[in-house]
């Protein structure tokens, strides 16, 4: 794969979250079907697809990966994660099928506030004030909409917290986006090919469109996949954590005016706390990535304000004793020493 401009890894980053934005529109056309029949086939074809991707794109990698002394750790930590993805593909399933796409996409919109969350429990990182408050905001959300709504959004917390586990696991895996992303469906499709063996053949009797449109959604899931692991290597990560907000905001657009759910005004408060909490945390990691890097301080020396070159050079050469100092040849034929 060519090497991608950070212009064209824009592209492809809104590309992708755009397709995943939209996913509602095209999975609510299998309604009929159950959800765990949808997620089978979804892995399924998305497993095609990746073995496609992985020999067009990242063979030599893949190749010398499968040499590599660590693809027993490496498989099992993609296993766990291959778990997490299609446990939280199958809650998004069921949040369309159920008409819920607001819950899906009040989760995908507390994903990084979670995120936040496990980096202060799990990898014990310190949080800054702002981020504290943006904490506060989204705890007030969930809080207001658990009160005031139809109950607490447990779909949608559940969507955001494995999204979240998964990331702080992808996090500590040191792998290329794509092939691990790849690997991770191809562990998928083996359980889900079992799994519509089990199933009755009453159940997979669907007609051609239906049928059609199970197939597809092997390849629409990779496609982003591909398209977001190029757009990562181009771009720096905070261009990339603004840009993932594209896709629960379009899910609330879908799920409001396309599928007519009611926002009410709990949903409302509760998505206005979230977004306040995102945008506050935006804003404060535009401006700490533009802020220049710290420099050290010169002290300064004496009235003529010369720098410490201790600040500049490290800890200066500490002068020799007057007891341990012993002349040098070139000393000795050069007279006494002035006095000090």
């Amino acid at each position: 794969m060519n090497a991608v401009t950070p212009r064209s890894g824009h592209a492809l980053a809104l590309t992708a979250f755009t397709l995943w934005g939209l996913f509602p529109l095209y999975f609510r056309q299998l309604g009929p079907v159950d959800p765990l029949v949808v997620l089978c086939h979804r892995a399924l074809w998305a497993g095609a697809a990746a073995a496609v991707l992985l020999l067009a794109f990242r063979r030599a990698g893949l190749l010398a990966w499968l040499r590599g002394g660590s693809v027993g750790r490496d498989l099992r930590s993609l296993a766990l994660t291959a778990a997490l993805l299609a446990s939280n593909w199958c809650a998004f399933l069921l949040a369309v099928a159920r008409g819920e796409v607001l819950q899906s996409s009040l989760g995908y919109f507390m994903s990084p506030l979670l995120a936040v969350a496990l980096g202060v429990v799990v990898l014990r990182e310190r949080l800054t004030a702002v981020q504290k408050v943006a904490f506060a905001l989204g705890s007030v959300g969930l809080v207001v909409l658990a009160s005031l709504g139809d109950g607490f959004p447990w779909l949608g917390l559940y969507l955001a917290g494995s999204f979240g586990v998964y990331g702080l696991l992808r996090k500590r895996l040191v792998l290329d986006a794509l092939l691990a992303s790849g690997v991770e469906v191809l562990l998928m499709a083996p359980a889900a090919g079992l799994a519509l063996m089990l199933v009755g053949p009453a159940d997979l009797a669907f007609d051609t469109r239906t049928s059609t449109l199970l197939v597809l959604s092997g390849p629409l899931t990779a496609v982003p996949l591909v398209l977001y692991a190029a757009a990562v290597r181009s771009l720096p990560y905070s261009a990339i954590g603004l840009a993932q907000y594209l896709t629960p905001c379009l899910q609330l657009l879908v799920a409001v005016l396309v599928f007519g759910e009611p926002l009410g005004l709990a949903r409302l408060l509760a998505f206005g706390c979230v977004a306040a909490a995102l945008l506050v945390t935006s804003v404060h990691a535009a401006v700490r990535a533009r802020r220049p890097a710290h420099m050290p301080v010169l002290r300064p020396r004496g009235p003529c304000e010369r720098p410490d070159r201790r600040a500049l050079f490290g800890r200066a050469r500490q002068p020799t004793p007057l007891h341990l100092w012993k002349p040098t040849d070139d000393a000795r034929h050069a007279g006494p020493s002035p006095a000090r």
